[in-house]
């Protein structure tokens, strides 16, 4: 599972260029799923990006994570973070895993992190929304900082 993570200060998404969701500061996650991933790499995943600390504490220096700020998670699909762009030039996406299995994954992995989300939270609970799987996506980010983590199950 590889997440490209991006603090902002605002973000939107739309679907089907109808507007489905805005959020202040926090993070966009763009989640993708290897053919290897399961619902305990998701689990590990959950984890790792609810308790990364990348938000700044009152010093400025960035030590707190989504869990301590309350922070509004945007969560979306995206399989292209599998390509192989290595041998050729056209992106090879046979590492990424399949539609329906990744759709399946990616409602496991929602349901997963707002729930821990609420359990977790150490005051206001992060607020987490999603995509559309496998929709057409229109996804703004106002970077903060600009702040951007790869964080990837293959390293830990």
């Amino acid at each position: 599972m590889r997440a490209i993570v991006q603090v902002t200060r605002e973000s939107r998404l739309a679907v089907d260029e109808q507007e489905r969701w805005t959020a202040g500061r926090g993070m966009v996650i763009l989640l993708g799923f290897a053919k290897t991933d399961t619902r305990e790499t998701a689990d590990q995943m959950i984890d790792k990006l609810l308790k990364l600390r990348i938000f700044p504490d009152e010093k400025g220096k960035i030590n707190l994570s989504a869990l301590a700020v309350g922070a509004e998670i945007g969560v979306i699909s995206n399989f292209t973070l599998y390509a192989d762009c290595a041998s050729s030039r056209r992106p090879d996406f046979a590492r990424a895993m399949g539609y329906e299995e990744a759709g399946a994954l990616y409602d496991y992995f929602m349901d997963a992190m707002t729930s821990r989300a609420e359990e977790w939270a150490q005051e206001k609970a992060p607020v987490v929304r999603g995509g559309v799987f496998g929709g057409d996506m229109l996804v703004s980010i106002h970077n903060d900082g600009p702040l951007t983590v790869i964080v990837d199950s293959a390293d830990f």
